[in-house]
């Protein structure tokens, strides 16, 4: 087959390059009738010449992928689009960014990385008719509404959906697609809180906007929808699952909240020792699946801390964890994998910021001395995400404080699947979520 390609190549592709000047120059010399008769029989080789010019077209385009080529994990869930859609993030967002970065700083790069993940969602999602998308606000705070267009499906159940993208990037709306399901399967009302993003607006911005909007819908706005107290769930992915959480404990004691959804959460802000940040540099190294730099940078912005190169760096090296006794919670979940404390050198200036910023239990819920009283509770989980190993750990604690918890764990599914259209995975952890709150909301 290569060989037939390469004889087609050589035989036929001189005469494509030169036969518009040679017709040209027939024309003029013998007319059309030697033209049109040269025409007739250049047209009887189109068909022999469509794989030769079709490979020739594709060599660059396959080499740039050989090139950049980065394997992933042999079980990871949508293997084959994956490899592409990560290519277009890794080339776009972390090369781009890198430039970015060196050129202008690490601030600069987040707002490039914010067109980036916008991009994705340019295009106009086709509208059926059956969700009714429009805004309100709630406390202040801008807030997406969804909810069933035809009023006999609609339900007396309401979704408070905090999104993710590091407290930094991303919007309520690019969730449309994938809330919409949730929409039409239960008949909610969701309402998705466009907060304050860092670093124009570090901590606390974002929990106060959060807990605005749900202290504002429960006392005020429920009733302009049809909606009644008592059926209110609040859910989040990545960081929204971190501001979930922390409202939910929040709020806890006022018994506002009847169960809360948390997807992939960030739990805390000391995670990057644990197995599932390591497992990145060994099965996942340079890949833009969601990885322990860009975690670092996020979380830098988030806390108001210079959010350098040599920061993100010193994060990744857990530099800027506590010394022992700081706190009791976050010595356990070190010890139990095996973090040996007495062998590497915190940074003395970054360990006391977070020593006064990440031990804050609106920071890092894993971290928070009480837990009991927080609304039943489902923690979902990738395989495949460096928040894995937090995720599970604060399941695991809030299970032990005697919250009832339902933990799915899904080996396979990475961080962001819940975005990736026609996934099985996906799917499947819709359903699940689906059938949690069809019993506890």
């Amino acid at each position: 087959m290569v060989t037939s390609v390469i004889v087609d190549l050589t035989v036929y592709l001189p005469s494509v390059l030169l036969a518009p000047p040679y017709l040209a120059h027939l024309a003029l010399r013998r007319g059309m009738a030697a033209t049109l008769s040269l025409l007739a029989a250049f047209a009887s080789l189109l068909p022999s010449l469509i794989l030769p010019v079709f490979a020739v077209a594709c060599c660059p385009v396959l080499l740039i992928f050989v090139v950049l080529h980065i394997p992933l994990p042999a079980c990871i869930a949508d293997r084959k689009k994956l490899y592409i859609t990560e290519l277009i993030l890794r080339v776009t967002g972390e090369y781009g960014g890198e430039l970015v970065e060196m050129l202008a700083g690490p601030e600069w790069r987040n707002w490039y990385l914010r067109a980036v993940m916008a991009a994705g969602f340019y295009l106009p999602i086709p509208n059926t008719g059956e969700v009714e998308y429009s805004w309100t606000v709630l406390g202040g705070v801008e807030t997406r509404v969804l909810r069933p267009a035809d009023p006999e499906e609609r339900r007396d159940r309401t979704i408070v959906y905090i999104h993710g993208g590091g407290w930094a990037t991303m919007r309520p709306q690019y969730y449309d697609h994938a809330l919409a399901w949730l929409v039409l399967r239960l008949g909610c009302t969701i309402f998705a809180v466009d907060y304050r993003l860092a670093p124009e607006h570090p901590y606390p911005a974002a929990v106060e906007d959060c807990e605005a909007a749900v202290m504002a819908l429960s006392k005020r706005k429920l009733s302009e929808y049809g909606l009644t107290p008592g059926h209110i769930c609040v859910m989040g992915d990545s960081a929204g699952g971190n501001l979930s959480a922390v409202i939910s404990r929040r709020l806890r004691k006022q018994k506002l909240i009847k169960c809360q959804v948390l997807i992939y959460p960030v739990t805390t802000v000391f995670g990057f020792s644990l197995p599932s940040y390591r497992e990145y540099f060994s099965e996942c190294a340079g890949s833009a699946l969601l990885n322990p730099f860009s975690m670092a940078r996020w979380i830098l912005f988030y806390l108001d801390i210079d959010a350098n190169s040599a920061n993100v760096q010193k994060l990744i090296a857990a530099e800027h964890v506590p010394s022992r006794g700081a706190s009791k919670v976050l010595d356990g979940i070190l010890n139990r994998y095996e973090r040996v404390l007495d062998k590497y050198f915190p940074d003395e200036r970054l360990s006391k910021q977070f020593l006064s910023r990440g031990l804050d239990p609106d920071v890092s819920p894993l971290l928070a001395p009480d837990l009991d009283g927080c609304p039943p509770t489902m923690v979902l989980t990738a395989g495949v995400d460096v928040l894995r190993d937090e995720g599970r750990a604060y399941a695991k604690r809030l299970s032990a404080a005697g919250v009832e918890v339902e933990d799915r764990h899904y080996p396979n599914a990475y961080h962001g699947i819940l975005n990736m259209p026609y996934s099985a995975t996906r799917k499947q952890m819709k359903r699940d979520i689906a059938e949690y709150l069809d019993k506890n909301l």
